[in-house]
C-alpha cells in the first residue's frame, strides 16, 4: 500500500496503470481516477468570495504561485466559478514566483490598475504576511481600505496584528481519513475509487471588513 503526497500527473498515471494499491493525499490530476483524500480548497474559495462580495468588495484577487499542483488548480477554478455567481464582481488571479519580490511586483501591478482590488485571498501563510506588509507599505490600511484572507492557517499568523482571517486545515482529520481509506483498500481491494474531501474551517479575524466607499 502506497500513500502519495501531491504527486504529479506522471506518477498518478503510473500507479493507475500498474494497479498498485495507493491513496493520494491531495487532488487527483484531471482525468485520473484513484482513491484520494484532499482538502476542498475550492469550497474555501467559494465561501471566501461570498464573504467578500457580501461585504461590498467589487474587485477580488486570488494571489497564488505560477506553478500549481492539482489541488491549487482546483482552488483557482473554485475561485473563478464562485466569482461568476456575482455579475458585477471583478475577479483576478495574479500569479507570482513565490519570492517576496515576486509577490510585491504582482501586487504592485494590481494597484496600478483600475479598479484596484480590495479583497485579497492568498494561498499560503508566508505569502499572506508579505501581502499584508506590502499593502501597509503602500498606505493601504487593512481592513479599512482592503481585506486579506489566508487560505491556510499557521501558528505564525497568530502573532500578527491585526489578527488574520484564515481557514483551518485539519491535518489530523486528513491523516485519519487517509488511514481509514488505506485500511479499507487493504481489506476489500481497490474496487471503485473513493474520494474524500475535507472542507477547511473558517476562522474569523480582523483583516476582513466592509469595503468603504
Amino acid at each position: 500500500m502506497w500513500v502519495l503526497l501531491h504527486t504529479t500527473r506522471v506518477i498518478q498515471e503510473w500507479f493507475v496503470s500498474s494497479g498498485l494499491p495507493c491513496v493520494e493525499t491531495g487532488s487527483c490530476q484531471e482525468g485520473v481516477d484513484q482513491p484520494n483524500v484532499e482538502f476542498d480548497y475550492a469550497a474555501g474559495c467559494l465561501h471566501a468570495v461570498h464573504l467578500l462580495a457580501g461585504l461590498g468588495h467589487g474587485h477580488v484577487v486570488y494571489v497564488t504561485q505560477a506553478i500549481l499542483n492539482a489541488s491549487e488548480q482546483a482552488a483557482v477554478r473554485g475561485f473563478l466559478e464562485a466569482a461568476n455567481r456575482f455579475p458585477h464582481l471583478q475577479a483576478t488571479v495574479t500569479r507570482h514566483d513565490g519570492t517576496r519580490e515576486g509577490i510585491c511586483q504582482a501586487l504592485r501591478l494590481l494597484l496600478k490598475g483600475s479598479p484596484k482590488p480590495t479583497g485579497h485571498l492568498v494561498t499560503s501563510p508566508e505569502h499572506t504576511l508579505t501581502t499584508l506588509g506590502f499593502l501597509q507599505s503602500q498606505v493601504v490600511r487593512v481592513p479599512a481600505d482592503a481585506s486579506v484572507i489566508c487560505c491556510i492557517d499557521d501558528p505564525i499568523l497568530d502573532f500578527h496584528i491585526p489578527s488574520v482571517t484564515q481557514y483551518h486545515i485539519d491535518c489530523v482529520k486528513s491523516g485519519h481519513a487517509a488511514g481509514a481509506l488505506a485500511v479499507d483498500i487493504i481489506r476489500h481491494g481497490a474496487g471503485r475509487s473513493r474520494h474524500v474531501k475535507i472542507v477547511p474551517e473558517f476562522v474569523p479575524g480582523q483583516t476582513l471588513g466592509k469595503r468603504r466607499s
